[in-house]
């Protein structure tokens, strides 16, 4: 039936300071960036009238795609919740799986990204999951990100 994940899309307020982000300071490339509007995408989102603004950026290593679009009309809906949390419901965070997390957080913090917390280690007793590490950080809209190390299986 599936035959895999091509993308995830993330609403942004500003798509230049998203692709910015998006590329200079988590090194995601440019692939597509496009205008999309009338009546048949209008039609397949749901929204009179609409008009998008997208840039497709590859995730290094992987052959998935993120979407960052920018709805240029109707005018802008409500922004993410400062105090959306890794539990409310629905579609949480997006992670980003790293060989080296600690050297990532480092570069990512050289570019003023800050962290919720610094890297946390699941005890080896965690079942299925024990020497994973992760950490999360936000965007500049607000979206949750995670930056994950899953251990070598042994």
């Amino acid at each position: 039936m599936f035959t895999g994940l091509h993308h995830v899309n993330i609403v942004v307020a500003d798509i230049e300071r998203s692709k910015k982000f998006y590329t200079e300071v988590l090194g995601m490339q440019v692939t597509i960036e496009t205008e999309i509007e009338g009546p048949e995408f209008s039609r397949g989102v749901g929204i009179p009238g609409a008009k998008g603004r997208m840039v497709f950026l590859a995730v290094p290593n992987t052959p998935t795609l993120l979407e960052v679009c920018e709805y240029v009309a109707p005018p802008k809906n409500k922004p993410v919740s400062a105090g959306v949390s890794p539990n409310d419901v629905g579609i949480g965070h997006l992670a980003l799986q790293v060989q080296d997390i600690d050297a990532v957080c480092q570069r990512l913090q050289e570019k003023n990204v800050s962290f919720i917390s610094g890297p946390v280690t699941l005890p080896e007793s965690q079942k299925d999951v024990g020497g994973a590490r992760f950490c999360y950080f936000r965007d500049p809209d607000g979206t949750l990100l995670e930056l994950v190390y899953l251990p070598p299986a042994a």
